[in-house]
């Protein structure tokens, strides 16, 4: 069991990617022209490639070493929202494809909003630790507080068929909370650190239109606030994506200018998976607002958004392709590597 575990080397993170496909399930996919046996035949490879990573993960994961060595490194913590994150979009996508029935999904749901009340206690952990600890570099990672209730949320409204429920505003202004202390701290680690964009800025800081997005689908699918609330968060995500992409943009000149291309641009990373969720959820977002008929009131945005709807969806495909060849590049790479090893 040992040497399989070294030789697959599941990272702590790695339902990001279940998060980042399942996104594309929910809305993206009514986008991509496929037939629906090929849509069908994606959806159980999706099945089949979620339930092995979850398997793995707590394979490797769910033991006293690894909760050891989470609190001996806070930051690392928050990576344990991706499991929320992740398993709430995969119900949602098993229930919207009917894959489950609906009482087994009932209860996994169930577990899953247990755990998130065991994550809450570590996020307050990890929280407390960054405040005491204040040489600590902070990231995007820490919003995964948010994205996993804003998960559960929406996990909730698809699952239990509820619209409005009393706690739901509550819970979503928690994440909000949880926003605001994440985005404070990584304000703060900015300004203190010496740090340069080509290795400084962390492939996780998208998660901070990613963070509001998920939280703006929750908000517009429960209609726990106002259409204004929403559309003014609509704004500020918006505001913010292009800020954090275009950063990105310069970012990726920078590497490509000192680790050139293979080590500056496709060199894979299990936190590059963020991105691709982030890209679909704020797809999700725009989608559902319009959807909702919220843009009603300008016939001019409302047909932008449509266009801009048409060629976001095609863009987050072809990242998700993107980063697919990354991650079975680097597995292989790494698997003939250890192989060349056992040789010798």
């Amino acid at each position: 069991m040992k040497r399989i575990k070294n030789q697959l080397n599941i990272e702590l993170a790695a339902p990001a990617m279940i998060m980042a496909f399942g996104i594309c399930f929910v809305d993206v996919i009514k986008f991509i022209p496929l037939t629906s046996s090929l849509e069908y035949l994606l959806i159980i490879m999706f099945t089949l490639s979620s339930l092995i990573i979850f398997t793995l993960v707590a394979i490797y994961h769910i033991n006293m070493n690894s909760v050891k060595e989470l609190l001996l490194h806070p930051i690392r913590i928050f990576a344990i929202g991706t499991w929320i994150a992740a398993l709430s979009t995969f119900l949602i996508v098993l229930n919207q494809y009917e894959i489950l029935n609906h009482s087994t999904l009932t209860k996994i749901a169930i577990i899953n909003m247990c755990l998130l009340c065991f994550f809450i206690l570590c996020c307050m952990y990890g929280f407390i630790q960054l405040f005491v600890h204040k040489e600590l570099k902070v990231d995007g990672i820490v919003l995964l507080s948010t994205v996993s209730i804003q998960s559960v949320v929406i996990m909730h409204f698809f699952i239990f068929d509820s619209a409005i429920h009393s706690l739901t505003p509550l819970f979503i202004s928690l994440g909000l909370i949880c926003y605001v202390i994440g985005l404070t701290f990584m304000i703060i680690d900015f300004k203190r650190r010496h740090w340069t964009l080509a290795d400084g800025w962390a492939n996780t800081n998208c998660i901070i239109h990613g963070a509001l997005s998920i939280t703006g689908l929750a908000s517009v699918l429960t209609q726990s606030f106002t259409n204004v609330f929403i559309l003014a968060l609509l704004c500020l995500t918006t505001v913010l994506f292009f800020i954090v992409e275009t950063i990105e943009c310069i970012r990726l000149f920078h590497r490509f200018k000192q680790y050139h291309l293979r080590d500056g641009v496709f060199n894979y990373h299990v936190t590059q998976w963020s991105r691709n969720f982030t890209f679909g959820m704020f797809f999700t977002f725009i989608y559902t607002v319009q959807a909702k008929g919220l843009l009603n009131f300008s016939e001019l945005l409302s047909s932008v958004t449509s266009v801009f709807l048409h060629v976001w969806a095609i863009i987050v495909v072809i990242f998700l392709i993107i980063e697919t060849m990354l991650f079975i590049h680097s597995k292989l790479i790494l698997l003939s590597r250890k192989r060349k090893v056992s040789i010798h």
